[in-house]
């Protein structure tokens, strides 16, 4: 006679819910991610080479980017504004009173992705533009020349 109780056996289950949930989270994320990194590097841009081009640092963590076309046109994310035009120096004085710093200047970083055939006087005016804002970070991005680029 056996005394005791008697083992049941217990089916184990595991619940997917969580797991299906950080799947979805990490489908938006690249996705967003994605579209913002496209919005940056418009593919009909090509950028002027220079001999001491840096790998680019992302010394600050909001930066703006300006896409210059060959024409003057300036494209951030999917509006384009002229040189000089007063809805572009709206953008920029309202970009620059988002960190300003003591000394009264903005803490905002531009850069400006010019394409390499376009008159150097458009990306001027941008600079006066930023000049007006207030904003002393503008960058303008160029690349190493294909012989000096590592494989």
């Amino acid at each position: 006679m056996r005394l005791g109780r008697e083992k049941t056996e217990v089916e184990a289950t595991i619940d997917m819910t969580p797991m299906i949930d950080v799947v979805f989270l990490l489908i938006i994320f690249f996705v967003t991610v994605t579209e913002l990194t496209r919005i940056e590097l418009i593919a009909d841009i090509e950028l002027p080479e220079a001999d001491q081009a840096n790998p680019e640092e992302r010394t600050e963590k909001t930066r703006m980017v300006i896409n210059m076309k060959k024409d003057g046109t300036i494209d951030i994310g999917h509006y384009i504004y002229q040189v000089h035009s007063p809805e572009l120096k709206a953008l920029l004085m309202k970009e620059a009173r988002k960190r300003v710093e003591p000394d009264g200047f903005s803490a905002q970083q531009v850069v400006i992705r010019a394409d390499k055939d376009m008159l150097f006087k458009y990306a001027q005016s941008l600079i006066l533009d930023c000049q007006e804002a207030k904003i002393y970070k503008v960058l303008l991005q160029t690349r190493l020349p294909k012989e000096l680029r590592q494989p």
